[in-house]
């Protein structure tokens, strides 16, 4: 174990910050790998079911860094500004979540944070040190909150008053003992605003999220069927929600993030007919490195096929209906959906038709509703 005593902490933890700024990082912080009430915490969210498919936050390591490092004494944690003020944000026909307008923050950070390790393993050789950019079994907002990068918000990301909500998180997992920041403290005050914003009711308490009600869990995370009762409060978002921290006073005070993630032209300016006629292929060329790739082809097609039902928009039900023969059972229950949210004669008539050759019991149940 390497130990730094006296005024030679101070000098370390400077040069740890100042590798972090000179790595392309806008926030740092160093906090005790003390779990505290962590695990108490997640077992209750786990016992509620609220992590609904995401089977990942079961992971017993979660509870305690020491499963993941057991040396572990300090876990040093960084933030990456990404928001983008954009004037054409608020017109887009297929909502995409800002964090995903630019480059993927995995392959941004990934290196970033390498960079960093090698750095101050470098000032500190006899130690180790383990980066992770949400791809561990780490916390990163409990530690960010005990780092003073920010405190927990009732909505449960991570803000503050100087960079908002609107950056990226990574930690580096160290034996090396270090003198500690004070932790964020809370000032949401008596706000409520991200409560009452969101559109499925997810933050079912302050600072408690159902994931299962989520739009970005549904849009990004689910692999099946989007609960029917679920789908008109989607809206045209198709991957991702940033309504609970749109509204959060504290994000007036976002400024400019790192270029990479810059947003897309073609992901601002893109339709939902543009999406609805992408192939698999052309999928994955469109959204090249960027997190869009995560929902997959067929979940990201599921939810355009929502948003085009929500829009109603008589140019999309051509669309729609060509997914109507999809291979894939899923596609053509939501697509079935969609169509039935435009009230006229002729889709009645369609989906009758639909029914008599359709032997799917997703499908049929999704075609009854509708004709019952």
């Amino acid at each position: 174990m390497f130990y730094i005593i006296g005024m030679q902490e101070r000098k370390i933890e400077s040069l740890i910050k100042d590798c972090a700024r000179s790595s392309g990082f806008d926030l740092v912080g160093i906090c005790a790998a003390d779990s505290g009430d962590l695990a108490a915490r997640l077992n209750e969210w786990l016992d509620r079911s609220y992590q609904g498919e995401m089977k990942y936050m079961e992971n017993p390591s979660r509870r305690d860094p020491e499963s993941v490092l057991p040396s572990v004494r300090t876990i040093i944690v960084v933030g990456l500004n990404y928001r983008w003020a954009d004037s054409s944000e608020g017109e887009q026909e297929a909502m995409i979540s800002k964090y995903a307008w630019g480059a993927d923050y995995h392959r941004v950070m990934k290196p970033m944070l390498q960079s960093f390790s090698e750095q101050i393993q470098t000032l500190l050789p006899a130690n180790h040190f383990r980066p992770y950019v949400d791809t561990g079994p780490v916390v990163e907002k409990h530690w960010a909150q005990k780092a003073g990068l920010g405190w927990i918000g009732k909505h449960t990301n991570v803000l503050n008053m100087q960079g908002s909500s609107w950056f990226f998180l990574g930690v580096v997992l160290t034996d090396a003992e270090l003198p500690t920041d004070i932790p964020a403290e809370d000032h949401c005050g008596t706000c409520s605003l991200c409560i009452e914003a969101c559109p499925t009711g997810a933050i079912v308490e302050p600072y408690v999220l159902d994931a299962r009600l989520c739009i970005s869990y549904l849009t990004i995370e689910l692999r099946g069927s989007i609960p029917r009762k679920l789908r008109p409060a989607i809206g045209h978002r198709i991957f991702g929600c940033d309504d609970c921290q749109d509204v959060c006073p504290w994000n007036r005070f976002a400024h400019a993030g790192d270029p990479r993630f810059t947003p897309r032209s073609e992901i601002l300016s893109a339709t939902l007919r543009d999406y609805l006629r992408l192939t698999p292929e052309e999928f994955r060329q469109r959204f090249a490195q960027t997190n869009v790739l995560r929902a997959k082809y067929r979940g990201f097609l599921r939810n355009c096929l929502v948003a085009a039902g929500n829009l109603r928009k008589s140019e999309l039900k051509i669309e729609i209906e060509r997914h109507l023969n999809a291979e894939d059972e899923m596609i053509r229950e939501h697509a079935v959906w969609a169509l039935a949210q435009f009230p006229d004669a002729e889709v009645k008539s369609l989906l009758r038709q639909l029914r008599e050759r359709e032997s799917s019991p997703l499908v049929l149940e999704e075609l009854n509703h509708w004709l019952s």
